[in-house]
This record gives structure tokens, sequence and C-alpha cells, in this order.
């Protein structure tokens, strides 16, 4: 028969002692392993304090404000300034109706982790609505007027 040399792989991303060259000693792997420890706590807080700073009453608190909430209804004002842009933030999964005031111009809404990315609003006239169906999202807005 035949005989091979074969070593059987080992999955991605673990690392032994006998992985680092001769002469680099246990302390060099050891100092690998704790260093790997603060880099994935690192990430996990970033990850973490940007899903905190999600809701828009906090993140733009100039431009969103609760008028009215109960356990079935949340009434928010909206204004964006002229040129203003927010930053990232969530709303809820939702139905949304969205009741005009005052004239608008085009708004620029940028989503994040949706397939169709970038979506402009074009102006809207007072007295108009829009519904919207419950979707969660993440996105910046980018007021156009």
């Amino acid at each position: 028969m035949f005989e091979t040399n074969w070593v059987r792989p080992r999955p991605r991303g673990q690392v032994f002692a006998k992985d680092f060259p001769r002469g680099c000693g246990r302390t060099s792997f050891l100092q690998y392993q704790a260093m790997k420890i603060p880099v994935l706590q690192f990430f996990l807080f970033c990850f973490s304090v940007s899903a905190l700073a999600q809701d828009p009453t906090k993140v733009a608190s100039d431009a969103y404000k609760t008028e009215f909430e109960n356990e079935h209804v949340r009434v928010q004002r909206v204004h964006y300034a002229p040129r203003v842009k927010l930053p990232e933030h969530d709303h809820t999964a939702f139905g949304t109706a969205y009741v005009y005031l005052n004239d608008a111009g085009p708004v620029v809404f940028k989503h994040i982790g949706l397939a169709y990315g970038a979506v402009t609003r074009p102006a809207v006239k007072a007295g108009s609505f829009r519904l919207y169906k419950g979707i969660k999202e993440t996105h910046a807005v980018e007021s156009q007027s």
C-alpha cells in the first residue's frame, strides 16, 4: 500500500506552543494567549457601546422628541434642521404613521445592514401622511434642504 505523511489539519484560529519558533519558550506562547483576551474585550466593548447609543431620542435629541407614550402607541415629534446630518440610530419593528405638519425638502436615509442601503424621501407638503411597515432598522439621516 501507499505510505503518506499526511497530517490532520487543525481548525483555523488554534495556536499551540509548538507553533512558536524554538528559543521563544513557553513565555511567548502564554503572552500570546493572554493578549487575545483584552483584544476580545475591546471589540465587545465597542459593539456594546454602539448598541447602547442607538435610541434616536438620545443620539439625536435635538431632532427627535417623545410627545406621548403608553403601552399602545408612541408619538414622536421629528424635526430635521436644514443640511443636518444625524448619526446612526435604531427604529423599532412596529408599524409607523408619519404625519407632516409643515413642508419639508428631501431627506436621505442611509440604512445599515439592509439590502436597499440609502433611500431618498422626496419633498413633502404639510398635511400629507405616509404609512410604513414595521421593520427594525438602523440608519443615519441627512437632510437635503
